[in-house]
C-alpha cells in the first residue's frame, strides 16, 4: 500500500519517513532519531498528526482500530490491547466497541484510549505479527463480563477461540481483581459450554429444574451427516435447540434447520425447539414440554431398538 505523505521540501527527505509508514502505518520519533527534521516538517505541514505522544500517522488516511493499536505498540512496546479492542483483533470484529482499552505502565490523557496500570500475566498475552501485544481470548472474554454479562465467554467459546480450561486459567492467574465474584459465576455456568445468551438461559432454567444427564452443543451423527445439537439428552434422543434472531431473520438458516430437524426426526430424535422469549416469559411451560419428552422417551426408544 503506498503511503507517501510528502515531497522533498527545502531540502528535507521524507523517502525514510514514507517507507516507514509503508511498513507499519504509524512512526515513533524515539526510534528515527535522525528522521526527526523530517517528521517535524510534515507534522507542520499537516501531513502527519500525532495521534499519541511522539507517535504521528498520516493525516489523510482514516484512522483504523489497527492502526490505533499500532500506534500504541510503538507508543510503548510493553503496552497490552485490552477488552473490546482485543476482542475485535482476535475473536470477535463485531464486539460492541467504545474506547481502547491498555494495560500500561506509561502516562498520559488522550481521547478514545483507557490507559490503564493493570499487570497482565505472561501467560495471557498473545503477540499478533504486527508487533501489537493483546490479551489471550480467555483474559478478553473474562475482562468484558463486567460490560456484557457471559456474552463475551458464549462468543470465545461458540468460536473456539477459547476452551473452558482456558477461562478458567485466566481467571486463576488473575484472582484478586474486582469484579471476580460475577466472573466466578459466570465461569461456573459456563461449565455447560453455551454459545449464545439463551442458551446460558435454558441452561441455568434446567440446572435449577433439576434436569441433567443432558450435553451442550454435542456431536450428533446421522449416517454420513454430523449435526449439533444444542442441548443434547442422548439416551432419550432428544434435542432441544434454541432459536436466535439469525433463525428468524435468515430464510437460508431457516431452511437449513428445517432440513437438519427432519432428518434427526427420521432417524428417532425428537427436537423440540424453544424462543429467548419462551424462555425468558415461560420457563414453566418449557419445563413442562421438557420434561413430558423425557417421561415418553423410553417407550419410543424400545420400539427404535425393536425395529
Amino acid at each position: 500500500m503506498d503511503l507517501v505523505v510528502g515531497r522533498p521540501v527545502q531540502g528535507v527527505t521524507t523517502r525514510e519517513v514514507d517507507e516507514v509508514l509503508s511498513r507499519f502505518g504509524v512512526i515513533a520519533r524515539r526510534e528515527h532519531p535522525h528522521l526527526q527534521h523530517s517528521i517535524e516538517h510534515l507534522r507542520r505541514s499537516g501531513r502527519l498528526t500525532t495521534i499519541l505522544p511522539g507517535v504521528l500517522v498520516p493525516a489523510q488516511l482514516p484512522v483504523t482500530l489497527r492502526s490505533l493499536c499500532r500506534a500504541v505498540a510503538a507508543w510503548d512496546r510493553d503496552a497490552v490491547i485490552t477488552e473490546s479492542a482485543a476482542a475485535r483483533l482476535t475473536f470477535w470484529p463485531d464486539c460492541p466497541h467504545d474506547v481502547i482499552s491498555v494495560a500500561t505502565r506509561r502516562r498520559s490523557a488522550r481521547r478514545g484510549f483507557r490507559l490503564r496500570a493493570a499487570r497482565i500475566p505472561a501467560e495471557l498475552i498473545h503477540l499478533l505479527p504486527d508487533g501489537v501485544q493483546v490479551t489471550t481470548p480467555a483474559r478478553t472474554a473474562l475482562d468484558l463480563c463486567p460490560a456484557l454479562g457471559g456474552d463475551s465467554i458464549d462468543v470465545a467459546l461458540r468460536t473456539r477461540a477459547a476452551r473452558f480450561d482456558d477461562l478458567w486459567q485466566a481467571w486463576e492467574l488473575s484472582r484478586c481483581r474486582p469484579g471476580n465474584a460475577e466472573r466466578l459465576r459466570l465461569l461456573l455456568e459456563s461449565r455447560t459450554e453455551p454459545w449464545s445468551r439463551a442458551e446460558r438461559a435454558l441452561h441455568r432454567l434446567l440446572h435449577e429444574a433439576g434436569i441433567d444427564h443432558w450435553q451442550a452443543n454435542r456431536l450428533i451423527r446421522v449416517g454420513d451427516r454430523r449435526y449439533y445439537g444444542d442441548v443434547v439428552f442422548r439416551r432419550a434422543r432428544l434435542v432441544l435447540e434454541v432459536d436466535g434472531a439469525a433463525f428468524h431473520a435468515d430464510p437460508t438458516v431457516f431452511d437449513v434447520d428445517r432440513v437438519r430437524q427432519n432428518d434427526l426426526q427420521l432417524h428417532g430424535w425428537l427436537v423440540l425447539r424453544f424462543t429467548w422469549d419462551r424462555i425468558h416469559n415461560d420457563p414453566a411451560g418449557v419445563l413442562s414440554e421438557t420434561r413430558f419428552a423425557l417421561r415418553h422417551a423410553a417407550p419410543r426408544t424400545r420400539r427404535l431398538r425393536q425395529s
